[in-house]
């Protein structure tokens, strides 16, 4: 299975690299939590759709949750077993929802949607509005349920992330607050320079054709919430590169990210 995957390394290990440029920003949206409108924002591609990649295990978790498939930060621990091939010291082991979100791991989303089943998985998705719900996934094979939100059909503008994020931060869906809890909890919690707490999650992805063919260029998110001065925000930054680059354009975003969180804030 894993040779259809290699491309899509979503990783949260390096922090090596250079930051995002500003030819390549895609988009960035910072909310306040009860301001209508952003108290930052740049970028012309807010309202474009790309494939959410490892952002999507966000809802995943809460899907899981909200089923009992997931019954805490650390349960359930599901063993790695060699048939994954995984390419990644820190997927080839053990893995519970805290490892599975911190190390990105793929073949855990796998797992969890095939605990969930089609219509369940399905009617999640539906449920939460989330980006334009399709779920076919590569064009002719028939996997949307492990592959939907790998490049292929599943698509997500940055302000969609946002609205997820601002609904899933002010408890604002139609999940249980057991669910919304624990999905936070899960989250990986960053340290930033000016001193934030802050929980966000990375994706990263190829450009890819109509057909899933790989394009040149990759794209990258860092997506997530944090407390400032009392009051919550939630961010959304988006990279697409158009051109091969060595590493992961998420690294880039959330290197970035981390690197002018406060400045976006400013005055705030």
């Amino acid at each position: 299975m894993w040779h259809r995957l290699t491309p899509l390394m979503f990783s949260v290990l390096s922090t090596v690299g250079a930051t995002s440029t500003q030819a390549d920003i895609a988009c960035t949206l910072v909310h306040k939590i009860g301001d209508p409108e952003p108290v930052f924002q740049q970028g012309e591609l807010c309202d474009t759709a790309f494939s959410p990649a490892s952002t999507f295990k966000l809802p995943l978790a809460l899907f899981g949750f909200e089923q009992d498939l997931l019954q805490s930060s650390d349960t359930p621990a599901v063993a790695y077993t060699p048939e994954q091939n995984a390419p990644f010291k820190s997927w080839q082991q053990t893995t519970t929802p805290r490892a599975w979100l911190k190390f990105s791991v793929v073949w855990y989303s796998q797992w969890l949607t095939r605990q969930m089943g089609y219509e369940a998985f399905k009617h999640n998705v539906d449920r939460l509005d989330y980006g334009n719900r399709d779920l076919t996934g590569t064009p002719g094979r028939d996997d949307g349920l492990t592959h939907a939100w790998l490049s292929t059909s599943l698509k997500i503008t940055p302000t969609q992330q946002a609205d997820f994020l601002l609904s899933l931060v002010s408890h604002d869906l139609p999940y249980t607050s057991h669910a919304i809890d624990w999905t936070i909890a899960t989250t990986q919690t960053f340290a930033t320079p000016a001193g934030h707490g802050l929980k966000g999650k990375t994706g990263n992805a190829w450009a890819t054709d109509a057909h899933a063919n790989r394009l040149k260029g990759q794209h990258g998110w860092f997506v997530g919430w944090l407390t400032h001065r009392e009051a919550q925000y939630v961010f959304v930054h988006l990279i697409a590169e158009d051109r091969d680059t060595s590493g992961f354009a998420s690294s880039r975003a959330r290197k970035h990210v981390l690197s002018h969180l406060q400045e976006w804030l400013e005055g705030h």
